[in-house]
Formats: structure tokens, sequence, C-alpha cells
């Protein structure tokens, strides 16, 4: 399955997407209270999660895979969107803190690769969240 970088903004423009977006950061931040001094990427497109860790986070980045493409982030600041290969993240090991993954597993080209890679990153406490729709229901 392919999501363009493009249909996935356009996609939280809208009143569902809108809905979406509020859930899951509700969810999200749930189980993220505080990501103060931690480094925070989010891989695949999680922008209009992320952006709710700017200014807490010590480090926060949107590494967009490549078969996605990428948009620029945020619009205003310096830049902290990269154009990635999903496994080759350009980080050193035990690096990252907490990693959101979202619209990324299901439109991976090689999943096992991208999962490791994930993990070289990882800090030894670190965090992961996947997100992956259902396609069976709402």
């Amino acid at each position: 399955m392919h999501l363009d970088v493009t249909d996935l903004r356009d996609f939280y423009a809208t009143p569902l997407g809108q809905i979406v977006r509020r859930i899951l950061l509700h969810r999200l931040r749930a189980r993220w209270r505080n990501v103060a001094g931690e480094t925070v990427i989010g891989l695949g497109f999680a922008t209009p999660y992320i952006a709710a860790f700017m200014g807490e986070a010590l480090r926060l980045g949107a590494f967009m895979p490549a078969q996605q493409g990428a948009l620029v982030w945020p619009h205003d600041g310096p830049r902290q969107a990269v154009l990635v290969e999903e496994d080759e993240l350009p980080l050193p090991d035990n690096s990252v803190d907490k990693v959101l993954a979202i619209h990324c597993l299901e439109t991976a080209e090689r999943v096992e690769p991208m999962l490791r890679e994930i993990w070289r990153v990882m800090a030894p406490q670190g965090r992961l969240m996947m997100v992956v729709p259902n396609r069976s229901s709402v």
C-alpha cells in the first residue's frame, strides 16, 4: 500500500483527520506524559503528533521514509524533518528515548530491517509506539 506524504497531509487537514489526530494524541500523551530532556523521533508521517512535544523534548525529529516523500517541517524555525531510508536512520546507536512510528509499518518495503533499525537507535530504556491502521473497521 502506497501512502504519499501529500495525501497524508491532506487527510489530517480534514475534519476526520483532526478527530483521529486528537484521539491518538490523547492516547500518546497518556503514555508519554513527560519527555523533558529526551530525544523523540517520529518515523513515517508523525508530524501531526510529535509537534505536541516541541519545546519540551531535548531533541525532536521527523524522519520521513523516502517512499512516502517529505515535507518541510516545521514551517517556522529550524527544520526538523529529514528524508530517510527506513532501514538506515542517520542516528547513532542507543540515541533515541522515544520513537513514534505512524504511517510507517503498513507502507514499509522491508519490515524486519526497519524494525531492527529502530531497535538499534533506541536507548536501552527507550519506548516505541507504533500506530497501524485497522482496515477491517473504523
